[in-house]
């Protein structure tokens, strides 16, 4: 029973505007509890150029394993198969939070920011 998200949020609009027909909200309902119990969620999104307000980039937030990464159309790692790369991994190692980024798809090591340094507790007062 699986749904994309404009067909969700179509049959959401439907619900919220009162002509929802018994199936609809029961497909809704499924899906909404399917996403809720997963341990995988994704957000899609589109990246617009900040610089032109044009253009539109295709990206997902996945959350999965305890960590979040980010998918962009077109992006990738060495080690990905093209159109399934994640460049993008937030996460914590060894309890500190990182961002390990893959600036460059012929480069296999990552390069990792380590963000320890902007703790809100280290914030001169």
């Amino acid at each position: 029973m699986e749904k994309n998200l404009e067909d969700l949020r179509e049959l959401a609009g439907k619900i919220a505007d009162g002509h929802a027909e018994g199936q609809d909200v029961q497909v809704l309902a499924h899906a909404l509890l399917d996403f809720l119990n997963s341990d995988h969620k994704t957000v899609d999104t589109v990246l617009v150029d900040k610089s032109t307000q044009s253009g539109g980039l295709p990206a997902s937030v996945l959350l999965v394993n305890g960590g979040i990464e980010i998918k962009v159309k077109g992006y990738g790692e060495k080690t990905s198969v093209d159109g399934h790369g994640i460049p993008i991994l937030i996460e914590r190692w060894r309890d500190e939070l990182r961002v390990v980024l893959w600036t460059d798809i012929n480069v296999e090591d990552p390069e990792i920011i380590g963000l320890e340094g902007a703790r809100e507790s280290l914030r001169s007062r």
